[in-house]
Order: structure tokens, then C-alpha cells, then sequence
């Protein structure tokens, strides 16, 4: 069916119920209209449903899909059928009960990859916290996982142990400033007074064996460990109404805190299961009447968050019918289908309204997942997740009619709705009847994209924390909307620390560090004139290389350079003397030169320049933040970095300043720069530097980086740039006292010109760089480098900049250099 527009009577538009037209397109709701203000376009396919509802896909976040693994219990294919039959456009999958559980990035890939091509809805998933996995935390995080999970008592699957106190404090302390959430099985196990002897066919007798004392102590501890990290946390299936004082008050108090029941909670009481009947056993327990009314008064005052299904199915066998064990039986309910007339059927008669089924079932369950900005509500912009039903018509369930992969034994069957459910699970694409498209689309882009988590530990980029992803993760806006200029003026800001500069022309230049190069030539160079380049690594001979293109035809740029000796630096008496002979308007050096490791004294040269009228140029991309530099008191005329490295963020953003000294030269020239990109007017405009009282549109500037740029900035001026020096600094001597105590040697010989981000290695005698550089990617998933330029075959390089410099980092790459050493060959010529 090709629909691009639903009509209805009545439609659940935020709080109200009203006649309504949903327009869709590719995909997302276009437009929500009046009937009255709606044309029919010819051409147009309209779905009329009449009294039916018409509201949000179903977000059920809280599905045990078990795949791979234990498919004979559940599987894609036949829980997201299910679900797509309930009114459920959205699942988020549990981390257990599938082999392997997603508690690894690469576990994580493998149940990507199960997953793919086997969806009737959208699909997301949670991870798993257990004992030991701290580290996979925040790249599970970068890789897409919703949030984690924990156990605090036997999960009832031995590859998914539940977590001590101490492996809690571990994980928060990992998930703060992620954004993240950890979601909890609140029960904890808890000396009994009286030992279980009673008949274990009884329902009364499992239920004895989960008090609700066991829940209450549990929500306590979370209670604390969330007012105590400020980490977002959420109770799962909570069954006992007791505790919900205590979550009240630590939500008073501040907590992060939310907390869901299950749909069999509220519809199922103990005193109503029968002998032997475990189909009904789940954990934690249903409870008695009395309890389940007090369930369904919490979530009337807004003190229960959501309602889910806790879909958690497996095999007949397992559930013991033919014993009718409860304590031997498997504790799980599936109603992944049935969620929506469980509820709906129940809770209008307890006054709850079709705007409730939606903020319970569909609104807080998006947010809690992060999926709030385009699920769980009818929006422009949303997804276009629709579920259509008949709220006032009954159904029996009969096998028949259930997708779930084990369809005996559940307690819903056999059971009458007061529900119709006509259509479920639409995302609406128009499709034309005649195309053009002779290409089909690549198989490759029909495959989920995996990204490995590596230790990046070479030249750069470095890695960048989950809270500058999440930053870059952020809505587009445009890139001249009033909020675009205020991050800007932020980064400016931010720069101009970072610098050390009051300079007005500063800005961020979009691309690379490259491009900031460019920008600074292009801009201070004309034809004629005389330009001076220091070599001492490749930036150097890339600098001289760029002037040199741009200088034949039409700048006509004189280059001259002036080279150090690898591993060394250039004297203040090497650069005067070259400064006399050459009278260039500009000068370039690299402060911090990653390719051999070099940095560069930089005191006295600012004063040379000036005193030959030459502009001081300096490249910092390896060095800034990461080693002492001072833009105005150092006399540096244009400095520029890169955002890739210290600051930790994405690469695609280039800090750039230019000193009054600079601007006089540039807006005093006779020709244009050769480059409309890099023309610091235009720039100078669209960043709010010339005083103007409006920008101009030059190009559309990158607005998620700008994001992860402002964030890093902001890092590091939380940390302070003298502390980042300084830890920098004992990083690096740490990391040097190491390598040669190993009996390796460094490139740099003199300590004080060592660059304190990128160490430079020489080469062990006898091996071969690549080897060495291969096994420790593939072995320990952990990048270094080789040589660069004049250091090829020379060197290896290790950079630890930003969050990446710490002593527990050098500890890792130096584990990894003794085992690669160990086990690569060594020539004996």
C-alpha cells in the first residue's frame, strides 16, 4: 500500500483527541492538518479510517528477543512480527537472553548482524553491565546501544552474572557525562527467616520465595548510587508497590530516576493463578490484588513512568507444564503482541484516556531510549510509526492469531479484548509507478555500518569521548539561524583561551588543519612576495609545497626554507640569519612537528620577525593544549590548529587567529586571495569579526561540528589549559622513562624539545615497523604509527593527547610494544 495521507476522527494529538489529516513523505509525517484546511492533490492515495484511533507506534522498550543464540525461544523474525501485529513500531532489545549477551562492542556487532533483514519494525538495543565489562561501556555507547542493563540478583543465564557494589560504583562512575541511562532488575537477595518447604505447585510458595523485601532493598541502593552520580537510572518491571516511596523521595531529592510496570502486573493478581499454572511465573513475581490496584493508583498519579511488555519467552519445556514446578519453571511471560488491549482494557476502566495509553506506552518509553526527538508522538518531523485500531471492539486470542515463535502456554490465551486493531507499524513511503532508476541501490548500503572501538593511540585523530558525540548528535539547525552564531561566538571565545590571544579575528575555519594552512597563505601572501619555511618535519615541507603550488601562477610567491636536522630544531641565530637573507613578508614554523616529535623552542621568534617586518606563522596542531604556547605574549602574528587531536573532537574544524599586525597586511592587499573558501573577508563576516551588524551567507558551515568543537572547548577550559599542560607534560615523562627503561631509544634526544602529545621511537634494530605497528592493531585493537615524511622507516609514533593522555594509557601501549617485540620477527643481520 502506497499512502501519503490518513485521515481520521480520531486522532491522539498531544493531550486531545480530535478529527485530524496526517500528511506523510519519505517516510516522516509531513504536516498534521485540520479536515478543514486539508486539499485533496490529484494523485494523492488518502486512507480514510473513520471513528478509528489513529495514534504513535507503541515503543516497547523492554523485549527479550534472544537472538542468536536461543532461537527456538524467540527471533527477529517472530518477535518484530508479533510486535508489528500489537500496534509496536519500535522494540528495544535486552541484552540477555542471546548468545553472546551485549555486553562487548563486538557481541554488540555479531547481534547487529543477526538482526539484519529479519525486522518488520525498527529495532534498537540495550547492552549489559556485568562484572568486568567497564571498558566496553562508552564504545558500546559511540556504537549505538540505547543504554545498559544490570542484574542484582541471578539473571537466570550464567553468561549474564549479576554485579557486586563495587562493579556498580565502576559503571557510573564510566556513564557520567554520557547521557546514558542504566536500567536495573531491582532485586536483591535477602536472608529468610523461614526456609521454603511449602508445595511447589502452589503459586503461593514461589511467591513467598520473592518478598517484596527483595525489591525494596534493591530500589533503595539504586536510590543512592543515583542521587550519588547523577547518572540516569530506571527500574525495570517493578511488581511491588512498597518501594515507591522510596523512589518518590529520591526523585524529590534529585535522582534521575524512572521506573516502568509490565503490562501482566496489571492485568494478572496472584490470588486468581491456579495450581500448577507456570505459565504466570515471572520475575519479580505477580503479585496480590490489593498490591496491583496500588500499581495502577501509582501510575494514575504520574508515580509510574511507563508500561511494557518484558517479553520474555522460551520453550514449553521449560515452563514445566506437565510438573507444574514453579520453582523449577522458567520465569518469563511473552505478550509482546498483546501489550496494547492488556492495557487498554484495564485502564479504561480505572478513567485512563487515549492520551494516557500514548504518553505510557509510546511517549516516556521513546524518551527513555533517547528515541523521543522522532517516536512516541504524532509530530511534523516524526516518524511516521502509526498505529490504527478500534478501541471499542472485543477479540479472542487463539493460537491462530499469535506471531509469537512458542504460542502454547501463555496466560493471555484464550483470553477477551476490548480491542480491534486494523493496521500497525506503518513508516508510509510514496513510491512512484514509473522511475527513472536504471542503478539499483548498492547492496552494501543495505548492510547496517560497523564501526570498530579502537585505542587510538597514533598521531591523530585521537578518540573522542562520548559527551562531545553526543554533542555532535544534537538536532540540525541552519547554519545562520541567531543559535548558530551564539555557538560560534562560544567558540570564539573558547579559541581565544585556548590561544592565549585577545585577537577579534579569530574563528574556526571548515576542514582540517590543512585547510587552516591554506587559509593563512593564501590570505598573507601575494604575488612578489618573499615567503620563508622552516623545516623541521613534514608540515614544514607541506607548507613550503602549498606556497609553491599557489606561487607560480597567479601569486608568484618566492619560497625559501630553512632546515633543521631530523630530531632537531632551529637556533634563534638559524632563523635571524635566514630572516636578513631572504626579507620574507612571512615566516612559517611548526610548533609542535608530529612527524618527528619535535617541539619547537618558540621564545625570541615572534620578536625576530617583527623586527625584519615579517609576519610569524605557526602551525600548533599537535602541540595546542597540550604543551605551554602563548599567541600574543609570544608575538605569533597567525596561528592555527586542528580539532582532531588534544581537543579530542571530530575532525573537520581548524581554530585559526590572526593578529592586528596580520589583518593589516590582508586588507591591505592589491589582489584577492586565490580562494572564495578561505577568503578571511568573507570569513571574517560570517563569524562576526568585522563589526558588521549582519552576516552574510559565504558557505554552509558544518553545524554538527561546530557542536563537538564548542563541547571540546568547553573540556578543556573546565580543566584548565595550564593543568592539560601540565598532565600532558607528566604523561610524557612517565611514557619516556618507560621506553627507555625497556632499552628503547627516542628520536629526540634533548628533553626539553620533546613534543609532550606524539612520542617519537626509533625503530627497534632488526624488526620491521609495519609488523610491529599490524600485530599491535590486530592483537591489542590499538593504533600506533609509523614514520612520517623524513621520519619514515625511521620511527614509531605513539600519541596520547587529550583524554587519551593518562599513565593507564602509556601502561596499555607498553604492554602492547613488549608483546609485539616478543612475538614479531627479529632479522639477526
Amino acid at each position: 500500500m502506497s499512502v501519503s495521507v490518513i485521515r481520521s476522527k480520531r486522532v491522539v494529538v498531544g493531550n486531545e483527541v480530535r478529527p485530524a489529516v496526517i500528511v506523510l513523505k519519505e517516510g516522516k509525517i509531513q504536516q498534521i492538518l485540520f479536515p478543514s484546511s486539508f486539499t485533496e492533490d490529484v494523485g494523492c492515495e488518502v486512507l480514510d479510517v473513520g471513528e478509528s484511533v489513529v495514534m504513535p507506534g507503541i515503543v516497547d522498550c523492554h523485549v527479550h528477543v534472544n537472538e542468536p543464540g536461543r532461537t527456538s525461544w524467540e527471533g527477529f523474525w517472530t518477535a518484530t512480527r508479533a510486535a508489528a501485529a500489537g500496534g509496536v513500531t519500535t522494540i528495544v532489545d535486552m541484552p540477555l537472553n542471546s548468545i553472546p549477551p551485549t555486553t562487548t562492542l563486538e557481541n554488540f556487532h555479531e547481534k547487529l548482524k543477526e538482526a539484519t533483514g529479519k525486522c518488520f519494525v525498527d529495532t534498537a538495543f540495550w547492552g549489559g553491565v556485568i562484572p568486568g565489562n567497564q571498558l566496553e561501556l562508552r564504545p558500546m555507547i559511540q556504537a549505538g546501544v540505547a543504554g545498559f542493563k544490570c542484574f542484582l540478583i541471578h539473571s537466570g543465564v550464567d553468561e549474564f552474572p549479576h554485579v557486586t557494589d563495587c562493579d556498580l560504583h565502576t559503571a557510573m562512575k564510566q556513564l557520567q557525562g554520557t547521557g546514558s541511562v542504566l536500567l536495573f532488575h531491582a532485586e536483591r537477595d535477602v536472608h529468610q527467616t523461614t526456609e521454603d518447604t511449602g508445595d511447589p505447585s502452589h503459586y503461593s510458595t514461589f511467591l513467598q520465595s520473592r518478598p517484596d523485601v527483595m525489591e525494596i532493598e534493591a530500589i533503595r541502593m539504586v536510590t543512592e548510587l543515583c542521587l550519588q552520580y547523577r547518572v540516569r537510572c530506571h527500574i525495570v518491571h517493578l511488581s511491588s508497590a512498597k518501594p515507591l516511596k522510596l523512589i518518590n523521595d529520591a526523585r524529590q531529592a534529585g535522582a534521575p530516576l524512572t521506573v516502568e510496570t509490565t503490562h501482566h502486573y496489571l492485568s494478572l493478581c496472584a490470588e486468581n493463578i491456579p495450581e500448577g499454572a507456570t505459565q504466570f511465573k515471572c520475575c519479580p513475581p505477580i503479585r496480590g490484588f490489593a498490591n496491583q490496584e496500588q500499581l495502577w493508583s501509582a501510575l494514575k498519579a504520574g508515580q509510574i513512568d511507563m508500561v511494557v511488555s518484558d517479553h520474555s519467552p522460551c520453550t514449553p519445556d521449560l515452563k514445566k507444564l506437565d510438573s507444574g514446578d514453579f520453582t523449577q519453571a522458567w520465569g518469563g511471560i511473552s505478550s509482546l503482541q498483546f501489550g496494547l488491549p492488556l492495557f487498554w482494557s484495564s485502564a479504561r476502566e480505572r478513567g485512563f484516556l487515549l492520551p494516557d495509553v500514548v504518553r505510557l506506552l509510546s511517549q516516556n518509553t521513546a524518551q527513555l531510549c533517547s528515541l523521543g526527538n522522532r517516536k512516541g508522538s504524532l509530530a511534523p518531523g516524526f516518524d511516521a510509526d502509526l498505529v490504527i485500531w478500534d478501541p471499542d471492539r472485543d477479540f479472542e486470542i487463539d493460537e491462530e492469531s499469535i506471531h509469537h515463535k512458542n504460542k502454547r502456554g501463555g496466560p493471555a490465551e484464550g483470553v477477551t479484548f476490548l480491542f480491534s486493531l486494523a493496521l500497525a507499524a506503518f513508516t508510509f513511503l510514496a513510491i512512484e509507478n514509473m522511475s527513472p532508476i536504471s542503478i539499483p541501490p548498492p547492496k552494501c548500503l543495505q548492510k547496517p555500518m560497523v564501526i570498530p572501538h579502537r585505542h587510538m593511540f597514533g598521531p591523530g585523530p585521537s578518540n573522542v569521548p562520548a559527551r562531545i558525540l553526543e554533542a555532535g548528535a544534537k538536532p540540525v539547525i541552519g547554519h545562520m539561524h541567531p543559535e548558530i552564531f551564539e555557538i560560534m561566538n562560544d567558540i570564539k571565545s573558547g579559541i581565544q583561551y585556548m590561544f592565549q590571544t585577545q585577537n577579534k579575528m579569530t574563528l574556526a575555519v571548515s576542514g582540517t588543519g590543512h585547510t587552516a594552512m591554506e587559509c593563512a597563505i593564501f590570505n598573507a601572501v601575494e604575488p612578489g612576495d618573499s615567503v620563508l619555511v622552516a623545516v623541521n618535519g613534514i608540515w614544514g615541507e607541506r607548507a613550503a609545497d602549498m606556497a609553491e603550488r599557489i606561487g607560480v601562477n597567479p601569486i608568484g610567491a618566492r619560497v625559501n626554507t630553512i632546515v633543521a636536522p631530523p630530531g632537531g630544531y632551529l637556533t634563534n641565530a638559524d632563523i635571524e640569519k635566514a630572516l636578513s637573507k631572504h626579507r620574507p613578508v612571512l615566516f612559517f614554523l611548526t610548533h609542535g612537528e608530529s612527524s618527528t616529535g619535535v617541539l619547537h623552542p618558540m621564545d625570541g621568534i615572534g620578536e625576530l620577525c617583527h623586527k625584519y617586518n615579517c609576519l610569524f606563522l605557526v602551525d600548533s596542531v599537535a602541540s595546542i593544549g597540550g604543551a605551554p604556547l602563548c599567541m600574543d605574549q609570544q608575538g605569533i602574528d597567525i596561528l592555527y590548529t586542528g580539532s582532531q587531536k588534544v581537543l579530542n573532537a571530530p575532525p573537520g574544524t581548524a581554530p585559526i587567529s590572526f593578529s592586528e599586525r596580520a589583518c593589516e597586511k590582508t586588507f591591505n592587499r592589491k589582489t584577492k586571495p586565490v580562494s572564495f573558501f578561505l577568503d578571511l573577508s568573507w570569513l571574517a563576516n560570517y563569524w562576526g569579526c568585522d563589526d558588521k551588524s549582519s552576516r552574510v551567507y559565504h558557505h554552509t558551515g558544518p553545524v554538527t561540528a561546530f557542536y563537538t568543537l564548542r563541547e571540546s572547548l568547553a573540556v578543556l577550559a573546565e580543566e584548565g589549559l595550564e593543568n592539560s599542560w601540565i598532565r600532558h607534560q607528566n604523561v610524557a615523562e612517565y611514557f619516556h622513562a618507560s621506553l627507555e627503561n625497556m632499552g628503547l631509544k627516542l628520536f629526540v634526544k634533548e628533553k626539553h624539545a620533546r613534543l609532550p602529545t606524539v612520542t617519537t621511537i626509533i625503530a627497534p634494530h632488526g624488526y620491521d615497523w609495519k609488523e610491529i605497528t599490524g600485530y599491535i592493531m590486530k592483537t591489542h585493537n590499538l593504533e600506533i604509527s609509523g614514520g612520517l615524511g623524513p621520519s619514515v622507516g625511521l620511527v614509531l609514533r605513539v600519541g596520547l593527547m587529550g583524554c587519551n593522555s593518562s599513565k593507564a594509557n602509556v601502561d596499555m601501549v607498553l604492554v602492547a610494544l613488549k608483546d609485539a617485540l616478543k612475538h614479531c620477527h627479529k632479522s639477526k643481520v
